[in-house]
């Protein structure tokens, strides 16, 4: 088994094996580290504490569908004309 570049889930704070805090970069957000394989690091995976870490490339975002713009003018055929009648 080789080593994988793993982070904390979200919302989780895991310490590494050897009980030091997990690297972190200047912002305070967790830095993906590779850990070796060990009973450890697999069963925090299992549980869901560790995890790979999020790229931006992994899935393009979706742009939002433009909204359809409502009809301002009646369709063909719904006012009828009035005809003038001679009284």
């Amino acid at each position: 088994m080789s080593e994988k570049t793993l982070v904390p889930a979200e919302g989780r704070t895991v310490p590494l094996e050897d009980g030091s805090p997990w690297p972190t970069d200047d912002k305070g957000r967790p830095i993906p580290f590779a850990a070796a394989p060990s009973r450890y690091v697999r069963r925090r995976v299992k549980d869901g504490d560790l995890v790979a870490p999020k790229t931006d490339q992994a899935e393009p975002a979706q742009p939002d569908p433009e909204p359809v713009p409502e009809e301002t003018t009646p369709k063909a055929g719904g006012a009828r004309r009035r005809e003038k009648t001679e009284s």
